[in-house]
């Protein structure tokens, strides 16, 4: 009757076989040699995830063109970003380290779409970022 045993579990046959400790070993020091070349190469140079939420795009105007003379840049950030994730990000993505990033947020501007409708813009943060004199970001090709 089989209704009655389908709970019971029946005994399983181990079939592997019993290895000497010195065989384990001498396999994990092979997959151990086999696995270090890997991690001994280097990574393509890509930027996290966490840099392009950050910094969205460099912004191209007639004042941060003139102050590309003067190694600093503006980007346009997330509402989110802070000195240190965008410090982190113009480092990951330009290989560049800052010297001092100063922080602007805009507030979004009212708009009128009809006689009594209105609206606002979207709220927006822009960094200004200075970097050592003898380092220079290529925003117009990036």
């Amino acid at each position: 009757m089989s209704i009655f045993n389908f709970k019971k579990k029946k005994p399983e046959q181990k079939t592997d076989s019993v290895k000497p400790v010195g065989q384990l070993k001498d396999e994990l020091k092979k997959t151990a040699a086999k696995t270090e070349p890997e991690s001994n190469l280097k990574k393509p140079a890509s930027a996290g995830v966490l840099a392009y939420k950050n910094l969205l795009y460099p912004l191209m105007t007639e004042k941060s063109t003139m102050l590309t003379g003067y190694g600093q840049y503006v980007f346009a950030v997330s509402l989110n970003a802070t000195k240190t994730a965008i410090k982190k990000a113009i480092q990951e993505i330009y290989n560049v380290k800052p010297i001092k990033i100063r922080i602007i947020r805009h507030q979004g501007k009212k708009v009128r779409t009809g006689k009594n409708t209105s609206g606002y813009l979207k709220a927006w943060k822009k960094a200004l970022v200075v970097v050592p004199k003898d380092a220079k970001i290529d925003v117009y090709e990036n």
